[in-house]
């Protein structure tokens, strides 16, 4: 019988396996986010083209300031989870610079999904 966790969120729960650590890096004019998880795997997503410098400054800003803090605690099993969650704790700050910083997130939780699956 599924757990109420699963119900809710629809997949089988991965043990405790939460998001421990969310940084951001720029290389060149591109943000890169790091993600790493309870279990130390660090999965590595892109929050942007890195058309601009000025615009990857901002993005990182805005994702050290008001998205990687949230991050932390949240299910690293369930990307759509951490998405949208994200985008609601921060519904008034919506804007490209949310929908970036979270991009990065949701990349490096897919790139630990492959990780975790030999892929």
């Amino acid at each position: 019988m599924p757990t109420v966790r699963e119900m809710l969120l629809g997949v089988p729960a991965q043990g405790n396996l939460t998001i421990v650590g969310a940084e951001v890096v720029i290389i060149g004019t591109i943000p890169f986010v790091h993600v790493t998880t309870s279990d130390g795997l660090v999965g590595l997503g892109q929050a942007s083209y890195g058309e601009d410098a000025n615009e990857s400054l901002a993005i990182a800003t805005f994702f050290r300031e008001e998205v990687a803090t949230r991050a932390l605690g949240l299910p690293a099993a369930y990307p759509p989870f951490v998405r949208e969650r994200l985008i609601w704790d921060n519904y008034k700050t919506s804007g490209a610079l949310l929908f970036r910083s979270v991009a990065g997130i949701d990349t490096a939780l897919w790139d630990l999904a492959g990780k975790r699956a030999g892929k």
